[in-house]
């Protein structure tokens, strides 16, 4: 990861992207990280611009929401 001195909590989330696929088990239809899994898959220059795309796309959401609530008062 990116960031010194990271020291994730209980409350820290990653995206299952950065697992293998042998770092999940099956629960009830579910799929669940194991134990001993390690994020290891780290692809930043497509993981930032897909993050950036996804915010563009809520900027744009926004915008257009407020312009259509514009239109109708």
């Amino acid at each position: 990861m990116r960031r010194n001195n990271f020291k994730p909590t209980k409350y820290s989330n990653i995206c299952s992207l950065h697992f293998t696929t042998d770092s999940f088990k099956r629960e009830c239809n579910n799929r669940v990280l194991k134990e001993n899994a390690v994020p290891s898959l780290f692809a930043f220059s497509s993981l930032i611009s897909k993050v950036k795309r996804r915010q563009a796309a809520k900027r744009h959401d926004m915008k257009t929401k407020k312009q259509s609530s514009r239109k109708i008062s």
